[in-house]
Formats: structure tokens, C-alpha cells, sequence
């Protein structure tokens, strides 16, 4: 299966849609480490006597790198620096590093850089840390390739990265203080909230980080997150959303949940679509927040665009060209001939099998009651008629008269019965003969009819 691979900022399954500018809640100072009860204390604007916080912090990370010559390469994101020289200094390393599109510098400087040495790498080792500044929430870890690296001593060059404090703020679209508009990749920020510099104060960010005055209630006061959610209170005024609703106000409807039809593995190789993990519209569909329901793309149907739609529908009319039947691999299985007779064929029936991963993809978290299956389905034609999407007529088949040796096939049949009269039917190609009477085996010169038959009686 083919699908879209999205340039940055952009995203949906015909990568349509804009993201909007993500940043820190300002409401959100603190980081409590009681789960238990962090809810309701931040509700009461209380601290109970084993909670213990802190102040929400940026990421940080540290590369050690020891050599004296060569380069390095350091990627973040699935992006890659040019080749970093080994004598690079901090300016250097925040310019190679700031140079990245997945790291976010337009309105401010995204990262800062502390060495404890004069260059990147050193013969005796330079500690370098790295503070994100712009880039919110536990970020992935720097990659760095030092296969370019040389060091003159006996010993090889070495380069790590660790993370030395994982960052705690949020990164939300816009800054969970506002609506991002998709089509435009725009923020419409809630009252008294506007674009910040991502540390609260008034920014370019366009993310709804800073707050013109003191916010003393959720959004949409006089009925607060829209009667759709629940309102947590002092400090924060947040809005929690029921089931269904969304937005940092609960003001948008979400769509039916479905496993992916198109993305990157989730984990190891060759193992896409296997977690549990879900997408609105199954990644095949763009959620319409106003009435909840998906506009799927072409070729695909269902509520959650988790079915691949069968060819040979027109509008108005049945697909397979009113010649035959759309059916699931699942359920073309059970209708599965081997030279015209039944087998015993199945797909899906054994579990977390990654070659049917198509049958058994239930959606679990769907809004809907029922669970959704991702399934793939075709056209199982009518007899007459062939083709992906069952236009084309068979033609009537014959033997080959140019063809010689051949012979026909025949069949015998021996019936032993312990009674003197009895009923059978016989098969062929899934179809069944009308109920045969038996009686004993006819002696020499007796008839028998076409609509009875003879058993030889059993000793």
C-alpha cells in the first residue's frame, strides 16, 4: 500500500491539513509527583504533605566526544547536520544544530551550548551540554555518528549522548489555550491568551503561551469547557473533556478511532498495525470536528474509514458492478473453492498472525459501541462473470481439440448398506443431488431407475 509521506508542518493522509504552532502551558508551573491525588490538589491549589514538586524544565542533553581529528554528524529528528569538525566551538555547534528543521529557532534561539573544554572534541574527552530551548516536552535523544572521528593515541575515538534531564513541559497545540484552525495552521486563542515567547511572556510563537491578564476561570466561563468536560480549578483551568470531545474549550466533536492503514512500524521491523495504538479515520479520512464523522478518501469507507471500498460502484449502485458480492479476506476465505469444492481455508482465525493483520484490527477506544474492523475487501463475482470488479463476462470452456492422449475422468462409487432400503445424496462442486433410494443389489436382467440406487447389502 502506497500513502503520503507529509513534508514538516504538514499532515493528514493527503497531507492537507497544517500544523498549529505547539508550545508550553503557562498555566502550568509545576510538575507533581503524586499521582494519586495531583488532580485534585491542583483543583484546590493545595500541596498535601507527601506530594513533592518542582518547576517544569526544559530538556537537556550532554555529548561526549573524544578525539583530535576528523568530524562528526549529529541528527535530531530523522534530520542530519553537514559534517561537524572536531574543533567546533559552542557557537559552531549551536549554529550546525539550530540549522535543522526539526529544531525550532525562527523567533528565538533554540538551543544553547556549554562545553567544558574549547572544542567539540578533545584527546582527553569534551563534555558538551545541549539546553533546548524552544522544543518543549521529553524530546528524543541526539543521534551522533562519529565514524569520521580520529584519535592518534592507541586507542578509538568515542562519542555519546545522554540525557541529562528530561524535559517536563508541555508541548501542545497551541499551547492548549486555544483552537488550531487546520486548514490554515493557525491558533485562535481563548480569552485573554495570545502568542508567547514559550516562557510566558508576550512572543511570536503564535502558540496561545502568554496571558494578558489573570485567568480566574476555565474557558467559556459562563458555561465552562462547554458543558462538554470538566473544569479542574485553581492554578491551571484546564478543561478535562468527556469522552467524544476535545479542544482546549471541549468545543470539538472527535472522530471514530481505527488502527492505521498507513504509517511508519511502530516497533522492530516489518510490525506496522499490530499495536494498539489508533488514529481518527484510521489515517485514511479527515475528521470533520463540527458533526464528528470522517470524510474518507477515495477508495475507502466505513465510520471510521476502516474499510477499503470494492471496485465497480457507481453512484447510487452496488459495487462489484452489481455482478457479485464485497466481501472481507475474512469472509472470502469461507467461500474459497479448490477445483469446485469447499476447503476448509481461513483468514484471521489464528491470532496476532502479522500476515492477516487486515482481519483482526478492532478498534477498541472507538467512539461507537461497536468495534471497528480495519478490513480489506474485494469482490467475490457471481458465476458468469469475472474481473477485479466482476464487468467482464466468462466465456463458456471447452477442451482443446488439438490436443491428443487425453481421456475423460471417471469416478466410481461402491455402496455397502446393512439395511435393505435407505435414501442417499452425492456432491459435486458444491452442489447436491435430489435424496436416492437404494434397494438390494439388482440380480441378472432387473432394471434400476435413474431416480434409485443399489447398495449391495452387507454380510
Amino acid at each position: 500500500m502506497y500513502g503520503c509521506n507529509c513534508d514538516d508542518g504538514v499532515f493528514g493522509p493527503d497531507c492537507s491539513l497544517r500544523y498549529c504552532p505547539h508550545g508550553d502551558d503557562p498555566l502550568t508551573d509545576l510538575v507533581i509527583h503524586n499521582p494519586s491525588n495531583a488532580e485534585s490538589c491542583l483543583a484546590d491549589g493545595l500541596m498535601m504533605p507527601n506530594d513533592r514538586s518542582e518547576l517544569q524544565v526544559n530538556e537537556q542533553q550532554q555529548i561526549e566526544c573524544k578525539a583530535d581529528s576528523g568530524y562528526l554528524v549529529l541528527s535530531f529528528r530523522n534530520k542530519h547536520t553537514e559534517r561537524i569538525p572536531y574543533y567546533a566551538s559552542d557557537v559552531d555547534v549551536q549554529g550546525y544544530l539550530e540549522a535543522l528543521s526539526t529544531v525550532s529557532s525562527d523567533y528565538a534561539p533554540a538551543i544553547s551550548v556549554q562545553m567544558n573544554g574549547q572544542t567539540l572534541c578533545s584527546a582527553s574527552s569534551t563534555l558538551t551540554k545541549i539546553d533546548f530551548l524552544q522544543d518543549f516536552g521529553d524530546l528524543p535523544t541526539i543521534i551522533a555518528d562519529g565514524d569520521g572521528l580520529r584519535l592518534s593515541s592507541s586507542t578509538s575515538p568515542r562519542v555519546s549522548v545522554t540525557e541529562t534531564r528530561r524535559g517536563t513541559k508541555e508541548n501542545e497545540s497551541c499551547s492548549n489555550r486555544g483552537i488550531c484552525n487546520e486548514e490554515l495552521g493557525v491558533c485562535s486563542c481563548m480569552d485573554y491568551m495570545s502568542t508567547s515567547n514559550g516562557y510566558g511572556l508576550e512572543g511570536q510563537r503564535g502558540d496561545c503561551g502568554y496571558a494578558s491578564q489573570n485567568i480566574v476561570d476555565c474557558p467559556n466561563e459562563n458555561s465552562p469547557c462547554n458543558l462538554h468536560g470538566t473544569c479542574r480549578g485553581k492554578p491551571t483551568f484546564r478543561c478535562d473533556c468527556q469522552q467524544g470531545w476535545t479542544g482546549a474549550d471541549c468545543s470539538l466533536l472527535t472522530c471514530p478511532f481505527g488502527k492505521s492503514w498507513f504509517g511508519r512500524p511502530t516497533s522492530g521491523d516489518d510490525y506496522a498495525h499490530m499495536s494498539d495504538h489508533t488514529v481518527e479515520c484510521s489515517n485514511m479520512g479527515i475528521c470533520n470536528r463540527a458533526t464528528g464523522a470522517c470524510t474518507c478518501m477515495e477508495g475507502f469507507e466505513g465510520a471510521a474509514c476502516n474499510l477499503m471500498s470494492c471496485p465497480g460502484k457507481q453512484p447510487n449502485q452496488p459495487a462489484c458492478s452489481d455482478r457479485g458480492e464485497c466481501l472481507s479476506m475474512s469472509q472470502l476465505a469461507t467461500h474459497a473453492t479448490r477445483n469446485g469444492d469447499d476447503t476448509s481455508f481461513t483468514y484471521g482465525a489464528t491470532p496476532n498472525n502479522h500476515f492477516t493483520w487486515d482481519f483482526d484490527m478492532v478498534c477498541k477506544t472507538c467512539m461507537l459501541t461497536l468495534p471497528l474492523e480495519l478490513q480489506v475487501q474485494g469482490c467475490m463475482c457471481h458465476e458468469g462473470f469475472a474481473g477485479y470488479d466482476c464487468a467482464l463476462s466468462t466465456c463458456a470452456s471447452g477442451d482443446n481439440p488439438h490436443t491428443e492422449g487425453q481421456v475423460n475422468e471417471i469416478q466410481s462409487l461402491y455402496c455397502k448398506a446393512t439395511l435393505s432400503t435407505g435414501r442417499i445424496t452425492v456432491s459435486f462442486r458444491r452442489q447436491s443431488s435430489v435424496e436416492l433410494t437404494w434397494r438390494p443389489y439388482p440380480g441378472p436382467g432387473d432394471a434400476v431407475s435413474l431416480n434409485r440406487f443399489a447398495c449391495r447389502l452387507a454380510d
